[in-house]
């Protein structure tokens, strides 16, 4: 998984990624995922209703989604929504982010978030639904694979500082979420090309950039009645520094020089360079 510029086409090593940091306004999303299962060790199979609510700045990624995680120390509640019935599954430590008073929810029972590796889920979108399936997922990893997509993991990196306790993964789109699924045989999908516009694996954006698919995706959620909450964010966020384009994080594959092998043939050779500006020399060089 790289920082990769759209619109050179290229991915960016780490010290070219350090040059182009910009304050950047982005969208912030609550979605409701609705449950399929939960593990049997739970002991709650009344699921009607039920739904598993994650949070991300990446609504363009969500076509992508493959699974959710759960930290597995985390407390996780069963709250169901006095306004309107609705049950939802996320962090305790975040129900004051969802609501204001007490009286406005009822908590139906609480459960480590190692309780629940293995939950299944519905796919937000249909365009890579069949990968519910394990022999599909295998077919299409060239690898075994014991149990399909749309299931929930567990990781240590997932906290309650914000969102919901829970995080949407797209391996294709995110280090930690690539790590979480890796070995577990589901291919990543990843429906771009050079330019990061969607293909034709996602034929409602196609030919989009991700990120001007936002607002349609989120329109579309709300539509659909799995928007839970909308925010904005403005955050540091990688931009090129060629180009000024904001960066996509994406899998893909790339040639690095291993330049500490070279360091002092590449010194000895720096030595005799005229530099222009003459202090990148004994500076960035």
């Amino acid at each position: 998984i790289l920082p990769y510029c759209p619109r050179c086409a290229t991915v960016l090593s780490t010290h070219e990624l350090a040059q182009g940091y910009k304050d950047k306004k982005d969208p912030a999303v609550t979605i409701r995922f609705a449950v399929k299962s939960l593990p049997a060790a739970i002991g709650d199979s009344d699921l009607e209703n039920t739904y598993f609510i994650a949070w991300t700045t990446t609504p363009w990624t969500l076509p992508s989604n493959l699974g959710l995680c759960m930290g597995p120390d985390v407390e996780y509640v069963k709250l169901k929504d006095k306004a309107d019935g609705t049950n939802y599954i996320f962090a305790k430590a975040r129900i004051s982010a969802y609501f204001k008073n007490e009286a406005d929810y009822e908590i139906l029972w609480t459960h480590k978030g190692s309780e629940f590796v293995g939950a299944t889920y519905e796919p937000l979108f249909p365009y890579f639904a069949d990968l519910a399936d394990p022999k599909v997922c295998a077919e299409k990893s060239g690898q075994p694979c014991s149990a399909g997509a749309f299931r929930m993991f567990n990781a240590d990196y997932v906290s309650t500082e914000d969102g919901t306790g829970i995080v949407h993964i797209a391996p294709a789109f995110g280090e930690e979420d690539n790590k979480v699924f890796r070995g577990s045989g589901v291919p990543n999908v990843q429906p771009l090309d050079a330019e990061c516009k969607f293909t034709k694996e996602v034929p409602d954006y196609q030919g989009i950039f991700v990120k001007d698919a936002d607002k349609d995706i989120m329109d579309r959620l709300k539509k659909e009645g799995k928007l839970v909450k909308r925010e904005t964010v403005n955050h540091q966020y990688p931009h090129c520094w060629r180009c000024g384009s904001p960066l996509i994080y994406r899998g893909i594959g790339s040639w690095f020089v291993k330049v500490a092998d070279h360091h002092d043939a590449l010194l000895k050779a720096n030595s005799q360079i005229k530099w222009q500006p003459g202090h990148i020399k004994e500076g960035r060089f």
